[in-house]
């Protein structure tokens, strides 16, 4: 412990001066620093802020006359103090047993201009609630001293001072640091539940809450990044719903890993608060509120819900309108097939114009599974109940609408084929009733001709 803050052992510690001593006006001890002008110096009126680097050695000096009251930091000397002890402060949250993920966008929870305030400054400081407050007082000046010198002078042992600087400096920083603790342990605000909320509209649209009931298998799928393929047969409406999502995950999971994630170093996230997004989840899928007051996760959110409906009342008018068609004793392969070969045979024989229509046909039924029709039959029951907005959306973003729509799009083209092959039959009926009618009167004039020539043969006789 000694050796972190600078000490070699507890000889160091002789020659101190404590700051209690210094207020009280007593004499300092031999080798002790003395004030020169205002600015400390140690045994040899050797300036500790000559051997600092600019703008260090400033702000080192600068302290001595902000301590006093003398005069208020400068705005350079504010923003490197405010830089110094924000870097100070992560370092030790690095270091430190609580989850936390120090990417680039745990600035938005620890930002040094709204979330750290310095008294006695020249700077305008009123933007955001501080978490951390350094005081103006002879104690706080040696512990910001002391932060100076661990990070310009880390190996400096020879200026007694020095060392009960990094002291103070530990002990001021380790109340920082709490500081901050508490605050990241609160609830999260509601714009943070709002981006899990997001999030997790993203996974249901890629299709990896298909079969997800429970908060905890909704959150397996949380941070998988979506994908920007729609079925081939869905509106423009939700293909844009489908890449905006893409884009919106891509936004809100920085930002929910950064309050709920566990990151070190410049590694990914290794680890989440599971249990405060679970709470979350929880009451997102019991309200299904489709709303943020974030205004592009509100569009993207009202994007979706208008998407939803439409593909909704699409999916319940096909599904109602095939569900009849299909029988559910039978393997939807065998249904499929007694069709294909009798658009086969009518093909062969001439019977079907419609050419295309048995390759279309034999195309539509290999890209089904083969409990397709059990999948129509489920879906048409589903679309015909009081379902949530989630759940719907659930619904729609599953395979169901794809093979719903597969399977309609077979049974109207079997339908074409079986009118066409219809119409021929007829056509050939018809064709074949006038032949007949010609053979009659054809036999009637050659009957009629016969009798004419016998009756012109009688009379010329």
């Amino acid at each position: 412990i000694f050796t972190a803050f600078g000490l070699e052992g507890l000889g160091e510690l002789e020659g101190l001066v404590s700051a209690r001593s210094r207020e009280k006006g007593e004499r300092p001890s031999r080798g002790a620093p003395r004030r020169s002008n205002g600015v400390q110096t140690d045994g040899q009126d050797s300036p500790l802020s000559s051997r600092l680097r600019s703008p260090w050695s400033k702000v080192f000096e600068d302290l001595n006359t902000w301590a006093d009251n003398q005069r208020d930091l400068d705005a350079r000397a504010t923003n490197n103090l405010k830089k110094l002890v924000h870097k100070s402060i992560l370092q030790n949250l690095d270091a430190s047993a609580l989850p936390t993920n120090l990417g680039p966008d745990f600035d938005q929870r620890f930002n040094r201009e709204k979330h750290l305030h310095i008294v006695g400054s020249v700077t305008d400081q009123r933007r955001g609630a501080p978490i951390v407050v350094v005081k103006r007082d002879v104690e706080t000046a040696a512990a910001l001293r002391g932060l100076i010198l661990l990070s310009e002078l880390p190996d400096a042992k020879d200026y007694p001072q020095a060392s009960d600087y990094r002291r103070r400096a530990a002990r001021y920083l380790e109340e920082w640091v709490l500081r901050v603790e508490k605050k990241l342990g609160q609830p999260p605000e509601p714009a943070t539940n709002e981006a899990i909320t997001g999030l997790l509209m993203c996974a249901v649209i890629a299709g990896a809450c298909e079969e997800a009931s429970d908060p905890h298998e909704y959150l397996e799928s949380l941070f998988k990044p979506p994908s920007s393929m729609a079925g081939p047969h869905r509106s423009q409406k939700w293909q844009d719903v489908v890449v905006a999502a893409v884009t919106t995950h891509r936004r809100l999971r920085p930002v929910v890993e950064a309050h709920f994630g566990e990151r070190r170093g410049t590694g990914a996230t290794r680890a989440i608060r599971a249990d405060q997004i679970l709470t979350v989840i929880q009451e997102f899928t019991k309200s299904g509120r489709f709303e943020s007051t974030d205004a592009a996760t509100d569009l993207f959110m009202r994007a979706v819900t208008s998407a939803v409906n439409d593909e909704w009342a699409t999916l319940e008018l096909l599904a109602t309108g095939a569900g009849p068609l299909v029988d559910s004793t039978r393997s939807w392969a065998k249904q499929t097939e007694r069709v294909l070969e009798l658009v086969d045979n009518a093909n062969r024989l001439g019977r079907l114009r419609d050419h295309d229509a048995a390759r279309d046909l034999r195309d539509l039924a290999s890209s089904l599974e083969e409990n397709a029709h059990k999948i129509l039959l489920s879906t048409a029951k589903l679309v015909c109940q009081d379902l949530s907005l989630i759940a719907r959306l659930q619904v729609i973003a599953s395979s169901r609408p794809d093979t719903v729509t597969t399977i309609s799009r077979f049974l109207t083209r079997a339908n074409q084929a079986m009118a066409g092959i219809e119409r021929d039959l007829d056509e050939r009926r018809a064709g074949e009733s006038q032949d007949e009618t010609l053979e009659d009167v054809a036999s009637n004039v050659l009957a009629a001709v016969d009798q004419l020539t016998t009756t012109i043969e009688e009379y010329e006789k």
